[in-house]
């Protein structure tokens, strides 16, 4: 009854949304990076996060899924009833420009209206890669990274979550209750994750590329497992513990060995070079994964699709170009040369769209 009864509510309200009198998209131009990075993401234990409840949960999944589909104006109409809007940001002159799209809260901080849902930011034009950052700040730089990768790979999505992942002092209840509900690798109710959940529905093709950080004393027992003295060190996983074929044309091993082949950063492979910090209790990871449950129980197979890329505190503060240029490499190599697990059209020629 009551489920019945929350949908009926969100009926509601998204046919007096949309009855509403048409309005039109925010429009910016100029510098997309210094804009993006610019975002103020609250201080540890703050409580600037705010759980949505499950009308503005769905309320925010039908702007995302009217997103998705190109219809920025719908989904800014949508958006505006759960503090949200759509920006469309145009960047270059003249000939040379390129169109950008931003799902956002229109409230940020300082605002006390601040909820810190977080950013989704399309290129239409973009091949079918989402780059994320589920823990500005708390992992140093991986909000910089993957804002500066986004912009240099011609990726399509990026996503960067509301606010840092301590920022809340309510436990999650998802995997071992350990981390906070602001944390957006951990927790379900949240718009990242909601996001994460329609764009992977979305389209069966896309790659998920969700960046990560370790201190000191996880690089000393990593180096220990790879065999390795480097602090430029690499951690891939696609979130489910499992040996897996070096020589495959999944996106994880194209990563791996055009990171191997620049030699500058070490590389390791979760299931086969190392047994930690492989992101199996990874919510948006365990979804893409299939798991039944992504809140508590880990994902017994991987689809191939989500990358969980933990690196060492060298590679963030100072070698993000390089990892930005063997990630491009990589894209390009997997939608263009022929990887065999990137879904929809049977082959790597055609999965950019």
């Amino acid at each position: 009854m009551k489920k019945k009864y929350l949908w009926a509510c969100c009926a509601y309200l998204l046919t007096f949304v949309l009855s509403q009198p048409a309005l039109s998209l925010t429009t910016m131009s100029g510098d997309l990076e210094s804009f993006l990075k610019s975002i103020d993401y609250g201080d540890k234990d703050a409580n600037n996060w705010v759980e949505p409840d499950a009308i503005k949960l769905d309320q925010y999944r039908t702007a995302v899924d009217y997103f998705l589909s190109n219809d920025f104006l719908t989904a800014h109409q949508v958006a505006t009833a759960i503090g949200y809007e759509v920006i469309e940001f145009t960047v270059g002159k003249g000939k040379k420009t390129n169109t950008h799209y931003i799902l956002w809260e229109t409230e940020q901080l300082p605002s006390t209206a601040f909820t810190g849902g977080g950013t989704l930011v399309m290129n239409p034009e973009g091949a079918n890669v989402v780059l994320q950052a589920p823990h500005p700040n708390s992992d140093l730089h991986t909000e910089d990274q993957a804002i500066e990768t986004y912009l240099g790979t011609n990726t399509k999505y990026l996503m960067l979550a509301g606010t840092r992942r301590e920022n809340s002092t309510q436990p999650s209840p998802c995997t071992d209750a350990s981390y906070r509900k602001s944390d957006s690798a951990h927790y379900t109710e949240q718009f990242f994750y909601a996001a994460h959940e329609r764009i992977s529905l979305f389209n069966p093709s896309t790659i998920f590329i969700q960046l990560h950080g370790f201190g000191t004393s996880s690089l000393n027992n990593l180096q220990v497992q790879c065999g390795t003295s480097s602090d430029l060190l690499a951690n891939i996983s696609d979130g489910v513990n499992h040996p897996s074929d070096p020589n495959g044309n999944d996106f994880m091993h194209e990563l791996r060995r055009n990171i191997e082949n620049g030699g500058i950063i070490d590389a390791c492979v979760y299931g086969n070079d190392t047994s930690s910090l492989g992101g199996a209790w990874n919510t948006t990871g365990r979804f893409t994964n299939d798991s039944v449950d992504a809140c508590t129980l880990n994902a017994d197979q991987p689809s191939h699709r989500f990358i969980h890329l933990e690196q060492s505190y060298n590679i963030r503060a100072h070698h993000r170009d390089d990892m930005k240029n063997y990630i491009s490499a990589a894209v390009n190599e997997y939608f263009n040369g022929g990887g065999s697990n990137g879904g929809g059209n049977g082959g790597g020629k055609g999965r950019n769209k």
